[in-house]
């Protein structure tokens, strides 16, 4: 369970970090 939720924040963070990284670089996002 405690495992499950950190994996769950891990991959938002990843997420949001790799949207943002993509916003800046619009030529790098795909």
């Amino acid at each position: 369970m405690v495992g499950e939720s950190v994996g769950r924040v891990i991959e938002s963070k990843s997420k949001n970090m790799s949207r943002r990284f993509s916003n800046s670089t619009p030529g790098l996002a795909n």
